[in-house]
């Protein structure tokens, strides 16, 4: 009892002393706030192509979250803000894709958790309008095959698409300043790079022999009005340290949008250096909408390629290793897509792609596939 009693006492005294500082008080009485959000998408593509490997020409493909939102304004003027998505496919378990926490004020905003770098959130406000089916976002992986091992650079490569990245969703430490006539900074830390899509790494961290570490991301962005026309430019960076004596990654890239009544038009191009991992190169996307009421139409285009430096040590005349990948390969899309507004949240998408992909190998005859794919999208948002 005496134990008790004394922890009682500490408690209230802990208390006593919490009240003392303004805004402490009530901010222990107002837990942040837990809602549901996310979406879920559903396209049926109608596919023709040169490398078919006898898939099916018609393919549906499902993409779904549940979001986890988190938000609080506290008295002493603190807001608390964050995002734990959970993916709705059907993998045989729960995967959570990335989990996040913004803590925010008058000072700027600071994220924490396994999330995306603040230079690549801000890309995509400056990237070639598509108001159906991205041409440079992965999409087309869903129904193209991929020839000579060149999957794996579909998605946050140069080849697939220009919104670029050393990680997914590793560890990562990000700060936003307050917007300054319409001008603001981030900066994001990664200290271990593991790709770990949003799983938490080990107490162990990464292999400093073996993986990239040390990743700082930064960009500037602009969103503003100039003259009736919404704009919004970005410039950003990245770099990473590589073990031993091979090159440190980075990344250049930068972009803009204008619109104005109900068009819109931008564009986005990244310049990468990976010897590493996944190659270097360079990719670019353009586009162009016009929207109004319901009713919503697009035309973009996407290219994209990558290569890699001949690794040291190989003899006169061998085939060298790449790892998973070729020595080169090019990736270009374009397409046209409409889409129309049902009601909040809820859009039907149409469009129409086409595209190539080429693959040279050092050694070996070139391969390629080419082919267009109509597709049909029922996308809700809640």
């Amino acid at each position: 009892m005496k134990a008790h009693k004394h922890q009682l006492l500490a408690t209230s005294a802990l208390a006593t002393a919490a009240m003392a500082i303004p805004g402490v008080a009530a901010a222990e009485m107002m837990k942040p706030t837990l809602s549901l959000g996310g979406f879920f998408y559903h396209d049926t593509h109608f596919a023709s192509q040169d490398m078919d490997k006898d898939k099916s020409s018609v393919l549906h493909h499902i993409d779904s979250e549940v979001h986890f939102k988190l938000g609080a304004e506290l008295d002493n003027g603190l807001k608390i803000g964050g995002r734990i998505e959970l993916e709705g496919l059907n993998s045989g378990g729960d995967d959570i894709d990335e989990t996040r926490l913004d803590l925010s004020g008058a000072w700027g905003m600071v994220r924490l958790g396994t999330t995306n770098s603040g230079r690549y959130g801000d890309t995509w406000s400056v990237w070639g309008p598509n108001v159906a089916h991205g041409v440079s976002s992965g999409v087309t992986t869903e129904w193209l095959v991929m020839p000579g091992g060149t999957g794996g650079f579909a998605f946050r490569k140069p080849l697939g698409s220009a919104n670029v990245d050393v990680s997914n969703d590793d560890p990562a430490i990000t700060y936003f300043t307050p917007r300054f006539n319409g001008f603001r900074l981030s900066l994001t830390h990664r200290p271990e790079i593991q790709d770990t899509g949003g799983k938490n790494i080990g107490s162990s961290g990464s292999d400093e022999t073996a993986n990239y570490t040390n990743a700082l991301d930064g960009s500037v962005q602009y969103s503003g009005d100039v003259g009736g026309m919404k704009v919004a430019l970005l410039l950003g960076g990245a770099t990473a340290d590589a073990p031993g004596v091979m090159d440190d990654y980075k990344i250049v890239n930068g972009g803009a949008t204008l619109g104005a009544h109900g068009f819109k038009i931008g564009g986005h191009v990244a310049d990468v250096e990976d010897e590493m991992n996944k190659g270097s190169g360079t990719a670019y996307n353009v586009g162009a909408s016009y929207g109004q009421g319901p009713w919503a139409v697009s035309a973009t285009f996407h290219d994209g390629e990558v290569s890699h430096k001949v690794p040291s040590g190989t003899p006169p005349g061998a085939k060298p290793n790449y790892g998973d990948g070729p020595a080169a390969a090019e990736m270009s899309v374009w397409a046209l897509g409409t889409s129309y507004t049902l009601g909040p949240g809820v859009r039907v998408l149409a469009s129409y792609q086409n595209a190539e992909v080429t693959v040279n190998p050092v050694v070996g005859d070139s391969t390629s596939n080419e082919g267009s794919a109509f597709t049909l999208g029922l996308a809700v948002n809640f």
